[in-house]
Order: structure tokens, then C-alpha cells, then sequence
């Protein structure tokens, strides 16, 4: 008869110690049964050093009686159930070990607690210098100067990490100002830098950005999971929104119509009054029915009619941004529709507040208008 025993692997995070019972693998370790000098070769060959060890005792427990085996059993049963309760966020994978009836379990069982010295040297998990093996490499960081003829793509590139990661942690805003000889941060492994807020907790951190909670340890090379406000936290694999590539590259929006600028963004007379004004956009003249193209994809958030703007379209963009078209003949959308970028969604007018036939065109971040010309392209 044969018994299978279900063995647990506990890791408990402490200071270069861990607790560990079994192997990283679903694997099952085999013992001879018969005849016993085949049963302790193979020992010696799977077990190492526990060979000899069972050569001396195997005459003298081949006698005891199975009650004591059992107990044994039994208290290994209660052992693995207990300790995940005991070692708090612990993990768990499982190993079959098969023992034959005949053999000498009371042996086996007084040395279970020294599996990890006689597991096969392939196995992937091992305890190396006390200390217990990563999930995820911890966050390293190198200093790299950029040299002549570098873009930060290929410096991204060189190093194997995405464009969005050597952006987010340099604090990139226009990669047209990256220049021969600034140091950048260069990190071992993709990902992004976050500040914890208040409120937040590993959980909620790890549910939002679908990392998963270990990873978050790992990366951090945290022994708790205690967060604080303010404290900077490694997501690892982590990547910044489209939206924000984009802008760090200088490549927001496009032009939205073709013309010439007659009027640009900031304070001016007004061209009826005189008196001097804000102006929240650019002007572009050309002749009436020039093609108005969308700036950027988008969402159509408004159209109508203003006594100052003429007909005038409102698109809503990614990043709270948003970019209204003024003065038009006429427009061609509708409220709610899908708008792709460079699609033409009206016409050049005179209508409204105006002194001649042109475009005005204004981006707005959160309600709050922007220089176009920094976000053209």
C-alpha cells in the first residue's frame, strides 16, 4: 500500500530567514520499496546524505509499531493545516510524496523539516544565503548620460524598456529638450514610480492597477506591507496612458485647418474696441469652406451657436483636454459622436464676433485654456 501525503510550502517574510517545507513545483519524490538495497540506493540518490543516515537506522525502526506511524502522520496533517494560519500571508504550493508501507516512516518524518537540503538542484525555488527568492527582480536604478545623436527612444531601446518608462521616470515633458549630456535614471525593469495617497493601501493599489500584490513586495523589496501618504511605491510593469507619450513627444494635436495664423494665443487689442483682451485661442484665415479637421480623437461634447463664437464645435479628449472650432459656415457632426483625428468635422466661416473668414481654435485642460502652438504639431 502506498500513502500520499499533501505537504504544504510556507514562506514567511522576516529578516534573511524563511520557513519553507517542500519545492516550488507540483513534483512527486518516489521512494523504493522493495528490495530494501535498491530502496536506500535510490534514497541515496534523491535524498543525498539521508542515505547513509537510513542505512543505520533502518534496523532499528523496521520493528516499531504502525501506532507510532500514524501518530507521526497525524501530527504532519495537523502541522500543515496550523501554520498558514500561524505565518500570516504566506504562499502555498503543494508536493506529493509517496511513501511505501514497509518502509521506515518514522525516519522520513523526523527529517520533513530538511526537505529543502535534499530537493533535486533543478528546482526553480531555493533558499540561497538565508535569504528568500524574489518574484519580481527589486527596482535598481543606473545613471546614464545621453550622447550625440540620441533620441530617447533609442536610449529606451538600448536598455529593453518601453519609451513610456524612461519618460515617467525622468519626468520627461518634452522629449525636444532631452539634450548631449543630461543624466537620465535608467531603471532595471519596466514600470512606473507612484505616490501613495492618502487612503490608499497595498490591496487597493494592487486591485486599480491589476499588479498583483506580491509583485508589489517583490519590486519594493518591502518586508510589510504597511504604506505610508507620500511614500514612493515601484509598480512593476506599470505604463503610462497614450495621451501622455504623446504629449512628452510633442505630438498632441494636429493642425486643424490649413491657412495662415493671423492672431495668436494671450493678451491683444480687440480688433473692434481696441481695448486690450484675453484671447484663448489662435486664428487661421483662409477662404471660406476650408476643410476644419479634428485636432485629436475625440468625443463631440458640444455644437451650436454663441454670439461671440458663431457655430462652433466642442470635441472632448483622453487627459481631460478638450479643443473648440469657432467662426464656422457650418459643421458636420452631432453631439455624443466619435470623432477620429484629422477628420473633418466643419467648415471655415465668418460667423459670430468676427472680422474676416478664419478658424478660432482654443484647447482647454480642465476648463482652463492652454497655449495651442505648445501642443500642435
Amino acid at each position: 500500500m502506498v500513502i500520499s501525503i499533501k505537504a504544504q510550502k510556507i514562506v514567511r517574510r522576516s529578516q534573511n530567514r524563511a520557513l519553507i517545507l517542500g519545492s516550488g513545483r507540483q513534483s512527486t519524490l518516489k521512494l523504493g520499496i522493495s528490495p530494501l538495497t535498491q530502496a536506500l540506493n535510490k534514497l541515496k540518490t534523491t535524498l543525498g546524505g539521508w542515505g547513509q543516515e537510513m542505512e543505520t537506522h533502518i534496523s532499528q525502526t523496521n520493528n516499531k509499531t504502525r501506532t507510532g506511524v500514524l501518530v507521526s502522520l497525524g501530527f504532519l496533517v495537523l502541522t500543515s493545516a496550523a501554520l498558514p494560519i500561524m505565518v500570516p500571508q504566506a504562499r502555498y504550493m503543494g508536493l506529493d510524496l509517496e511513501i511505501p508501507e514497509d518502509l521506515s516512516r518514522s525516519v522520513l518524518l523526523s527529517t520533513m523539516g530538511h526537505w529543502e537540503e535534499s530537493l533535486p538542484h533543478s528546482q526553480e525555488e531555493k533558499v540561497s544565503d538565508g535569504k528568500i527568492p524574489s518574484l519580481v527582480a527589486p527596482l535598481t536604478l543606473s545613471k546614464y548620460k545621453v550622447k550625440s545623436g540620441e533620441a530617447v527612444s533609442t536610449i529606451a531601446n538600448k536598455f529593453g524598456l518601453t519609451l513610456g518608462t524612461v519618460i515617467s521616470f525622468n519626468q520627461i515633458r518634452n522629449v525636444k529638450r532631452v539634450q548631449v549630456g543630461m543624466e537620465l535614471s535608467i531603471p532595471n525593469q519596466d514600470g512606473l514610480m507612484y505616490t501613495v495617497a492618502r487612503g490608499d493601501s497595498l490591496g487597493l493599489i494592487s486591485r486599480r492597477t491589476g499588479i498583483t500584490y506580491e509583485s508589489i513586495l517583490d519590486a519594493n523589496n518591502m518586508e510589510s506591507p504597511v504604506i505610508q501618504p507620500g511614500q514612493k511605491l515601484f509598480l512593476p510593469g506599470a505604463a503610462i496612458s497614450r495621451m501622455e507619450i504623446r504629449q512628452a513627444l510633442g505630438e498632441m494635436f494636429i493642425m486643424p485647418a490649413r491657412g495662415r495664423f493671423t492672431s495668436g494665443y494671450g493678451y491683444r487689442k480687440d480688433p473692434f474696441t481696441g481695448v486690450r483682451r484675453f484671447h484663448n485661442g489662435i486664428d487661421i484665415a483662409n477662404v471660406a469652406g476650408t476643410p476644419i479637421k479634428a485636432a485629436m480623437e475625440g468625443r463631440v461634447s458640444d455644437v451650436g451657436y454663441h454670439s461671440s463664437y458663431g457655430n462652433y464645435v466642442v470635441i472632448s479628449h483622453d487627459g481631460g483636454y478638450q479643443t473648440m472650432y469657432a467662426h464656422l459656415s457650418a459643421y458636420k457632426v452631432a453631439k455624443g459622436q466619435r470623432i477620429a483625428q484629422g477628420e473633418t468635422i466643419a467648415q471655415m466661416g465668418n460667423t459670430g464676433y468676427s472680422t474676416g473668414t478664419h478658424l478660432h481654435f482654443s484647447v482647454f485642460r480642465r476648463n482652463v485654456p492652454t497655449d495651442p502652438t505648445k501642443l500642435l504639431y
